[in-house]
This record gives structure tokens, sequence and C-alpha cells, in this order.
């Protein structure tokens, strides 16, 4: 982790592919989240070591470090426009496995210093990390649970 009063490194977006669909075509710009933004991030720690978003903070988490996709297509096939103007709608085109996927990977790179960044990549080629979604609460709260390492898993 970074030291107190230590400023945020500027990380390059960076396009990255879940492991678990590595072959698809799919590959997503990201970005660490800026300081101000992990402010508005619910995140909890389980006794198990999971780490638990709320659906409110995956949103959080997406609008400010997702910043683009290619090779995501519709049900008929044809390719999904990024519409960078409407961040809302670009979240809405993805599956709960992405939208948990996608969220773990940009917290994790948010939280982590250079070097424990770099040492967790190459943690990450020997191990994939779980990612299971739950929903809570029958007004459609959910939680977004990661789970390290093991096989990215998506249930929705």
């Amino acid at each position: 982790m970074r030291k107190p009063g230590e400023a945020l490194p500027i990380y390059k977006p960076e396009w990255w592919t879940p492991p678990a669909i590595a072959d698809s075509g799919l590959a997503f710009q990201i970005k660490a989240l800026p300081g101000i933004a992990l402010v508005d991030v619910d995140m909890r720690l389980t006794p198990d070591g999971s780490t638990k978003f709320s659906g409110e903070s995956c949103r959080v988490i997406l609008a400010a470090g997702l910043l683009g996709w290619r090779g995501l297509n519709d049900e008929a096939g044809e390719p999904v426009e990024w519409d960078p103007r409407n961040m809302d709608a670009n979240i809405e085109r993805l599956d709960i496995g992405l939208v948990g996927a996608l969220s773990v990977e940009i917290w994790i790179r948010s939280r982590l210093s250079e070097d424990e960044r770099k040492n967790f990549e190459s943690l990450q080629t020997s191990q994939q990390r779980e990612t299971s979604l739950t929903a809570t609460g029958a007004d459609g709260a959910g939680t977004v649970t990661n789970e390290t390492p093991r096989r990215l898993q998506s249930s929705g």
C-alpha cells in the first residue's frame, strides 16, 4: 500500500482482458481511480479475506476507471460502440461477471503501489482471482466479492 501523504502516481490507461476470457478478443481500457473516487467506494473485507463492493460502488469504480472496450458484441454479433458521453449506458451493456471482474481489477490497480502491482501481476499469471457476485435484499442492491487467488467465475 502507499504511504500516508504519498502522492498517487499517474497511471496510464491500459488494455486488460479478464484471464477467464483471454481468448475472446474482448479487451477493456482501464485506469487506476483518482483518490477522490476511492472515497465513494463502499468496500468491506469479510472474515474469509474476501473483498465486497456494493452495486453502487461498482458503478463509481467503472465510471471513473473504465475508459473503453474493443471486441464487445451484442446478441446479434454486432459490435457495441463505446459512448464516452453516456457512461450509464456503457455500464448497462456489461453482464454481472464483467462488472465484477472490472471493478475488482480497477480497485486493485488503484490501491497498490507500482512495485506491489508488478508483484501482483506476476502472481496473476500463475493464479487467477475468483470474482463472484451475489444479490442481497429485495431492493436490488448487490455485492461483488473477490477471493484471491482462484479461478475467475461469475454467477448472476
